[in-house]
């Protein structure tokens, strides 16, 4: 039998009185000329992991709770909730890219810069399946 001490991030196992550590998710960040961390949830880990390495939006958010006991309409409200967030933070931008410059190589194109203007129905935020299409196209 065990008790958690969510402050600690640590289950105490009350059978040996020793603390057992857990696994603690954090994104580190910079604002205003400082260092901040934020804790996370491991599914909200995961969907940023995924991000970060490039899946799409889609993918990230299937892969992210994959093996999650977590309900899916408390899935569903967590990801709005973390998108709310991350962009209040500035983790993610819109940015003026076109599908064109994207494919041109043009370096301040990212899947996760453009990932709030995806999801707020920007068009000129490209999805990565379709710049090959675009290619060559004036």
């Amino acid at each position: 039998m065990a008790a958690r001490d969510d402050a600690r991030g640590a289950l105490l196992d009350l059978a040996s009185g020793y603390w057992r550590s857990q696994a603690i998710y954090v994104a580190v960040h910079r604002a205003d000329y400082s260092v901040h961390f934020r804790r996370l949830e491991p599914e909200a880990f995961r969907l940023l992991s995924l991000l970060r390495d490039g899946a799409s939006l889609m993918s990230a958010i299937e892969d992210a709770f994959e093996n999650s006991a977590m309900p899916e309409e408390q899935q569903a409200q967590n990801v709005e909730l973390w998108f709310r967030t991350w962009q209040s933070l500035g983790w993610f931008s819109s940015t003026p890219t076109t599908a064109r410059n994207a494919v041109d190589g043009d370096p301040g194109f990212s899947t996760t810069a453009n990932a709030s203007a995806a999801l707020a129905g920007d068009p000129g935020c490209a999805r990565q399946d379709e710049l090959g299409a675009s290619e060559g196209k004036a």
